[in-house]
């Protein structure tokens, strides 16, 4: 009857091999060296009956565990003689070199590999690649280490909840350009005229993303056509519509009615419509006072709004974009309300 000490070292052996594939044994070297470590010291035939290893492979898989350090070989004292060779040969005798001794030391090289690994990561700056870079914990330590908000042209915001504010906590100064747009997501996107930035709020974390071409600088200059005068005019954008989220702008080569002139600027909040020509009043009116809005045949958007006596204004505007998309962001809102 197999003794209890047997049994548990019988029941620990697939544990024990699936411990030495993890350290890079295969399932050949792993039970080979298993046996011997049991066996203590064996022949390559022993080894590979007690470890079910064909006879074929059992050499093998020995020398591959010999030139890697963990088992050793001699010759037998059982000689026996070559009658066709006349000389005295002796089955080679494998032993196992002590298992913890053995281990640790192999396994110390892998810490300092690691530990060489953490010095450089330690020292490394941020990932980056063509351009890209990505920071996926960002904080700062104090005021001095915000943002310049002077430094960038345009900074977009989603805002989140007023007091975890992502431009709150790493923007600093004043920037004319800073827009609210609408969405819940606790994002802000920086422009500056040679890079991008982006801070979005995680779970637990604020991910800082780095994007080192001016592309969307460029973008933004064709959207909003900037010149000193529009800048002037999206620091009025910013200013009236502090508390009301951003929906949409778009530019306005022209317009005629009560808003008229040349080269302006549209935007729609949640609460109402404004238009902005360069050294004019801004035209800023509540979309519930609209009574009427669409695409005419000129493909102009219309506004109308009527008086008791009939029609009060009526604006005409052409817009860089297609105007259907602004008539239907006029009826979500409305119909929101």
């Amino acid at each position: 009857m197999l003794s209890f000490q047997v049994l548990l070292t019988m029941s620990k052996t697939p544990h024990i091999l699936d411990k030495l594939k993890l350290i890079g044994f295969t399932e050949y070297t792993s039970r080979a060296y298993l046996a011997l470590v049991k066996l203590g010291e064996a022949t390559a035939p022993d080894i590979a009956r007690e470890s079910n290893i064909p006879q074929s492979k059992i050499y093998g898989v020995l020398d591959d565990l010999y030139d890697k350090g963990f088992v050793g070989k001699a010759g037998s004292k059982d000689k026996k003689k070559d009658q066709s060779k006349k000389k005295t040969t002796s089955p080679t005798i494998y032993f196992a070199h002590q298992p913890l001794e053995k281990l640790s030391s192999w396994l110390d090289q892998f810490k300092d590999l690691a530990k060489s690994l953490e010095k450089m990561y330690d020292s490394a700056g941020p990932s980056s690649e063509y351009g890209y870079s990505s920071i996926g914990n960002y904080s700062i330590k104090s005021d001095s280490d915000k943002f310049e908000a002077g430094d960038f042209i345009y900074i977009f915001e989603q805002p989140g909840d007023e007091d975890t504010n992502l431009y709150t906590r790493f923007f600093k100064g004043r920037i004319n350009n800073h827009i609210i747009v609408g969405g819940e997501d606790n994002i802000v996107l920086g422009i500056t005229n040679r890079n991008t930035i982006l801070l979005i709020e995680k779970e637990s974390r604020v991910q800082y993303l780095a994007i080192e071409e001016p592309i969307f600088s460029r973008i933004i200059d064709v959207l909003f056509a900037i010149t000193p005068i529009n800048r002037s005019i999206t620091t009025d954008m910013s200013e009236l519509s502090r508390e009301e989220k951003i929906l949409y702008i778009d530019n306005v080569p022209s317009a005629s009615g009560v808003a008229y002139g040349n080269d302006g600027i549209l935007w729609i909040t949640e609460e109402r419509i404004f238009v902005q020509m360069p050294g004019k009043q801004i035209y800023a009116r509540p979309i519930f006072t609209i009574d009427s809005y669409y695409v005419n045949a000129n493909n102009l958007l219309t506004i109308i709004i009527k008086s008791k006596d009939g029609i009060a204004e009526e604006n005409e505007f052409s817009t860089s974009s297609d105007p259907a998309i602004i008539v239907n962001i006029l009826d979500f809102i409305k119909r929101c309300k």
